[in-house]
């Protein structure tokens, strides 16, 4: 007799548990509903920080945002995402005050090199493709051998080719960075030559960190020595395989 009470104590307990539970779900979407009737989360100002390639009502028609409209939290990461779909946004954030002011910060994707084809384009150090290119710019890297009619504006080159990819992207975040003036393709190898016009036949991915450390000792020497270089070729076999200026070539272990 006293189980079934209980049983009955305790039925009672949660139907006024769920009916508490519902008449708050229901009084949380009606306060949602008149906040946003009465226009509290209205954007009455909308500032954009950090562009300079991107046009401010490029970035507004990607957010999806304008003066007057009402600002929906939960759209938040959607919005943040249509705007790195733009070529030259590499990061972006939102903030919004309950007094109505937007700030929409912008960080943007700088161009480091020219792609070379049929096509031209103008890539940032992650190999994006931020615009196409009518005219050659010596101050950016020049990127020879790659195939452009794969790729349009706002595409990653080498997305399918890990190999690639990953030895170029490492190159341009390498301590040469600065002095590369040319990079070349062919096939799954990479050459690249610098400021100083040494070619340096590099390969792929492979043993990366060991040619590296080989490249080192061959300009170190250089340095020693003054020998006057014209290529330094580390695929062709075991040892570095060195060119100078008067034909001559010597291999370092």
């Amino acid at each position: 007799m006293q189980q079934r009470t209980n049983k009955k104590i305790k039925k009672r307990k949660a139907k006024r548990k769920l009916k508490k539970i519902m008449f708050l779900l229901v009084f949380i979407i009606l306060g949602i509903f008149l906040v946003l009737k009465a226009g509290l989360f209205r954007i009455k100002s909308i500032d954009i920080r950090g562009n300079s390639q991107v046009k401010s009502e490029e970035i507004l028609k990607a957010a999806g945002l304008s003066q007057g409209q009402n600002y929906n939290f939960t759209e938040k990461n959607k919005i943040i995402l249509n705007l790195k779909k733009l070529s030259f946004v590499k990061d972006a954030n939102i903030k919004f005050s309950l007094r109505g002011n937007l700030k929409i910060f912008i960080t943007e994707r700088h161009p480091i090199g020219e792609v070379k084809g049929l096509t031209s384009y103008i890539i940032d150090d992650e190999f994006r493709i931020l615009k196409t290119s009518d005219n050659f710019n010596d101050k950016l890297i020049d990127i020879e051998g790659i195939d452009t009619n794969k790729y349009e504006i706002g595409a990653f080159i080498f997305r399918n080719d890990k190999n690639l990819r990953s030895v170029s992207l490492k190159l341009l975040n390498s301590k040469y960075k600065d002095e590369i003036k040319k990079i070349s393709y062919d096939k799954e190898n990479l050459s690249f030559t610098l400021k100083n016009d040494i070619e340096i036949i590099f390969g792929g991915d492979e043993k990366y960190d060991y040619k590296m450390k080989l490249l080192d000792k061959v300009f170190k020497d250089v340095e020693e020595t003054g020998k006057n270089i014209v290529s330094i070729d580390l695929v062709s076999g075991d040892d570095v395989i060195v060119v100078l200026q008067d034909d001559t070539n010597y291999e370092n272990n």
